[in-house]
């Protein structure tokens, strides 16, 4: 799903995304791996503009992430629901959320994120004024 979602073969990314939750919806242990999954198909919808499909897996992702204490997806959840809040328009917010994304992919050390986090809340400070 990823490979087609970078292509922005949006139709057979959420094929694929989709495949993946149902064969594990109920599976013992892989709650990473749903989370995960949710947050790249949230990506893929925020690609095609269907902004409540997003946010319904983010926040389903949030959620898990908190309860497992899994920051490294939790701060990705954050970043990608800034970007679901940008593309509302509601640059407050989407601010808020990207800094709280780059607060903890800096304490958990997840450098990948750092800068495109980093850069993203400062992309987003310049258009605030």
């Amino acid at each position: 799903g990823q490979v087609y979602a970078e292509e922005k073969d949006y139709e057979q990314a959420v094929s694929y995304f989709d495949q993946s939750l149902a064969v594990f919806s109920g599976a013992e242990g892989y709650d990473r791996v749903r989370t995960a999954t949710k947050i790249s198909l949230a990506d893929v919808w925020l690609g095609t503009g269907q902004l409540r499909e997003a946010d319904s897996l983010l926040y389903d992702a949030l959620a898990v992430a908190q309860k497992e204490e899994d920051w490294v997806l939790h701060s990705a959840a954050l970043f990608y629901k800034g970007k679901l809040l940008e593309r509302m328009n509601d640059l407050d917010s989407a601010y808020l959320f990207y800094e709280q994304a780059l607060a903890e992919a800096q304490s958990v050390e997840v450098w990948t994120s750092v800068k495109e986090f980093a850069l993203k809340l400062s992309d987003l400070a310049r258009e605030m004024g």
